[in-house]
């Protein structure tokens, strides 16, 4: 907040408030004057990078539930909405994000969801709650926003958006059905055909192989389940989280800066809950039957070079050529789900995949796990750091067990135990 927004305005705060202003206490202040005021209104909040914006919004936000609870006369209900304009770098981008982040916390409160990603309480409208038309329009006008919004902006604006179909961080997610892609028994095609457009040495097979049924997430792994898995156990949390906690607003992003070994430790927690599935992380072949789809489809070969056809769309993934250059939230780019509906296959971050890496293994002809033991990893999938040769289906890259980036994360599979 600049000194202007103090001084001007009908409700300007008064010399004694501006007193009380050594940062911790200027959220009490603030809230008072707030809470005087007739809503709607808006607070702007200005300053550096790093000078504490998103904490004094919490907690501006925190007292005005605190004095609410305490003013027992009051019968006024205030909906918070918390917006950070920064993340974005076009003045329409703001705009349309901030109408689509405003719309879904309307959408969740007359819903009456109870918490939000962050297990944060949401206040309550009873005359609107469960009113299934007005909940019905703002899908609606949601949904039209959210086809209006470009790529860029749409994947910069993918902590805000909230996309229709997102999945929610609740702690059952693992038994949430629409978490989980089942994969039937069948064929697929793996790899490049010899001399197929941008078709790397290390992927020449292009033969239809036989897999076992599998179940695979339908997102990356998010930094909030990967949190209720360090919560849990005790593991170390990636490097660049502060307390314990993932960046601020990043709970739906794919969680990175984890290493194999950190992967495989999330499986192991899984498996230790013994609900009678077998968790793992997907094989090479898994992965690429998860992306591609099975071997015919309507009746034709199915040789698909990304998972939503053989046309590279930089408007379907979070890639280099999107111009992101971060990650964004999982489900971002429905329209570049494979077959199956298995989302961010292609771009977001790389995945870390259960073999070790063999630059000749296709020449064996076998889909098995690779088990023997090498130097490398494999990572399948590419990321927002790279273009379109490297997220391609038949993409194979590799990467030291015990290396971890901001562009690599993992997802799981299961099956069924014996």
């Amino acid at each position: 907040m600049d000194s202007d927004t103090i001084k001007k305005g009908e409700n300007a705060l008064t010399k004694d408030d501006r007193d009380e202003f050594d940062f911790e206490d200027y959220s009490a202040p603030l809230a008072r004057r707030l809470l005087a005021a007739d809503p709607p209104f808006t607070l702007g909040i200005f300053g550096r990078w790093g000078s504490g914006k998103t904490t004094l919004m919490d907690r501006i936000d925190d007292q005005l539930r605190k004095q609410l609870s305490l003013n027992t006369k009051s019968k006024k209900s205030i909906l918070t909405i918390k917006f950070n304009a920064w993340q974005y770098d076009r003045e329409d981008a703001i705009w349309r994000a901030l109408l689509v982040h405003t719309l879904e916390a309307l959408e969740r409160y007359l819903v009456k969801t109870e918490k939000d990603i962050n297990g944060n309480d949401y206040y309550e409208f009873p005359d609107y709650q469960n009113n299934e038309s007005i909940v019905k329009e703002l899908r609606n006008i949601k949904s039209s926003l959210y086809r209006t919004v470009e790529q860029r902006q749409k994947g910069q604006a993918g902590d805000a958006l909230g996309l229709l179909g997102a999945p929610r961080f609740d702690k059952s997610c693992w038994e949430n059905p629409d978490y989980w892609v089942s994969i039937e028994e069948g064929e697929f095609y793996r790899g490049s055909v010899q001399g197929a457009e941008g078709a790397k040495d290390n992927e020449i097979d292009g033969s239809p192989h036989k897999l076992a049924p599998f179940e695979i997430t339908r997102y990356p792994t998010t930094n909030a389940d990967y949190q209720r898995f360090a919560q849990a156990t005790g593991q170390s949390i990636p490097n660049h989280w502060s307390g314990g906690e993932f960046p601020h607003g990043l709970a739906n992003h794919p969680v990175v800066n984890v290493n194999w070994n950190d992967a495989h430790a999330y499986i192991h927690w899984l498996n230790s809950r013994q609900d009678g599935y077998r968790y793992k992380l997907p094989s090479e072949a898994q992965w690429e039957r998860a992306a591609r789809g099975k071997a015919l489809i309507g009746g034709k070969d199915n040789r698909r070079r990304y998972p939503w056809g053989d046309v590279f769309d930089a408007h379907k993934c979070n890639v280099q050529e999107t111009g992101l250059g971060r990650t964004c939230a999982v489900g971002c780019f429905p329209h570049g789900a494979s077959p199956d509906g298995v989302l961010d296959m292609a771009g977001n971050v790389w995945e870390w995949c259960a073999d070790w890496f063999d630059e000749n293994y296709y020449q064996l002809g076998s889909v098995e796990e690779n088990k023997t033991k090498g130097k490398y990893r494999v990572l399948r999938g590419g990321s927002f750091r790279f273009n379109a040769r490297n997220v391609r289906c038949a993409s194979r890259d590799d990467c030291l067990p015990n290396d971890l980036n901001d562009n690599i994360g993992f997802r799981v599979a299961r099956m069924h135990s014996p």
